[in-house]
């Protein structure tokens, strides 16, 4: 090649610089990607955690057949008021008007009762207790009837005795009776009945009058 055509010399201060950029910028990604993966392995460690303290300590079912909903908030609107039960966690009472919200309780407990409510079917029944004060009156309370349905829904809110609250529900928690009923009816041995007996003491007779022949 001759000189002439040769591409003209980088000078050394120049040629520095621009090693030297290129290794700030490698060096300032790498450290953004390193503290953007300490973030997320600290936020995947609470979250670990949570869970963990949950499964531990919250009476989540059989099962824990509440794992999937707890926290799912449903709501209601009755015209003036629109009622939230969140599962497992709270409930609300928000006024259509100005948006305030009454506290209807903190989760309380829940069981399962085959009368409650006035009906023959299996019901889960949560509990939200010790919401805001009435005026002159008792603590806000709300007691939910849930049966059982494919999807989480409120059905009807009334209130039987002053601030306390009766929700008729619907959540896929409430056939976990029905499905164990109907599984321990299925696994239950048919009962034996009188002709039974009879059967058997009759082949008995046959059996041994053939070995006579």
């Amino acid at each position: 090649m001759a000189e002439d055509d040769a591409p003209p010399p980088i000078p050394h201060s120049v040629a520095e610089g621009d090693d030297d950029a290129v290794a700030s910028k490698e060096l300032e990604d790498a450290r953004a990607a390193y503290w953007a993966a300490h973030a997320e392995k600290g936020a995947l460690s609470s979250d670990v955690a949570a869970l963990k303290a949950l499964l531990d300590d919250a009476d989540l079912g059989p099962d824990d057949i509440y794992l999937p909903l707890k926290d799912e908030c449903v709501s209601l609107d009755t015209g003036e008021y629109t009622y939230e039960v969140c599962i497992l966690d709270r409930a609300a009472q928000i006024s259509n008007k100005d948006q305030s919200r009454q506290n209807l309780g903190s989760f309380a407990g829940l069981s399962s009762n085959k009368a409650a409510n006035d009906g023959d079917d299996d019901v889960v029944v949560h509990k939200y207790q010790h919401g805001a004060k009435c005026w002159n009156g008792p603590e806000r309370s709300l007691t939910a009837y849930f049966v059982c349905a494919d999807t989480l829904s409120i059905a009807s809110i009334t209130e039987p005795e002053k601030c306390e609250y009766v929700a008729q529900m619907a959540g896929p928690f409430a056939c976990a009776p029905i499905i164990a009923e109907e599984k321990d009816n299925a696994n239950r041995p048919l009962p034996r009945h009188d002709d039974d007996d009879d059967v058997d003491v009759d082949e008995h007779h046959r059996r041994a009058e053939h070995d006579e022949l």
